[in-house]
């Protein structure tokens, strides 16, 4: 019983390591590993911006929208979100925002969409 309990505990561990609550800088390394999976990603550019080009399968949610706050929302606040911008500082702001939300697990890309694409990663543009 002491043994099941130890495995149970150390599970529950492991499942919170991977997804610590609150925001959480990744390297362009660690965020690309991880967004290969199924997971919910946002571009908090501009439409613009997003249009130029964008990391495959983001949505975008601008964060200088007046509803950004209303638009991310929509999101499920218990399921790990990664968000990223042009150089990481307004995907900061809007981790920060999110988090007052209530969102649990805000992944930010250190460096935003310049350092995805310095490290020869491919993006997406809009036709």
């Amino acid at each position: 019983m002491k043994r099941s309990l130890l495995i149970l505990g150390l599970l529950l561990l492991s499942c919170k390591a991977q997804y610590p609550v609150g925001i959480t800088m990744l390297d362009v390394e660690n965020f690309a590993n991880n967004t290969t999976k199924n997971v919910t990603l946002v571009d908090v550019r501009t439409p613009e911006e997003y249009a130029d080009g964008h990391i495959a399968g983001a949505a975008n949610i601008d964060y200088f929208n007046d509803d950004f706050a209303k638009d991310i929302s929509t999101y499920d606040k218990q399921t790990p979100i990664y968000i990223y911008c042009r150089s990481g500082k307004r995907s900061a702001k809007a981790a920060t925002q999110m988090d007052s939300l209530g969102f649990r697990y805000i992944i930010n890309l250190k460096g935003g969409l310049m350092a995805w694409e310095e490290a020869n990663r491919p993006i997406v543009k809009d036709q």
